[in-house]
């Protein structure tokens, strides 16, 4: 990766691989640093290294735990 000090949004989800939308997802999530100039939105080289290196796993639902997997279970064996 070329290193820079900076990269667009559409740069940073590139390099992330991902999409713009979900690389907005994670500046409204605090997840990225980022800095403006005039209208435009940046990310920081460092934030940019951070993310990629970090675990980024969210369950697709949160209201089901583990917990809620075993009731299942037992539900279904005492059927």
């Amino acid at each position: 990766m070329e290193a820079k000090l900076r990269y667009s949004r559409k740069a940073a989800a590139l390099q992330l691989d991902m999409s713009v939308r979900t690389l907005d997802y994670s500046i409204a999530r605090k997840e990225l640093e980022t800095r403006k100039d005039g209208r435009r939105i940046y990310i920081t080289h460092k934030s940019l290294m951070a993310y990629a290196a970090a675990n980024h796993f969210r369950p697709m639902n949160d209201s089901y735990t583990a917990d809620d997997s075993h009731a299942a279970e037992g539900a279904d064996v005492a059927a």
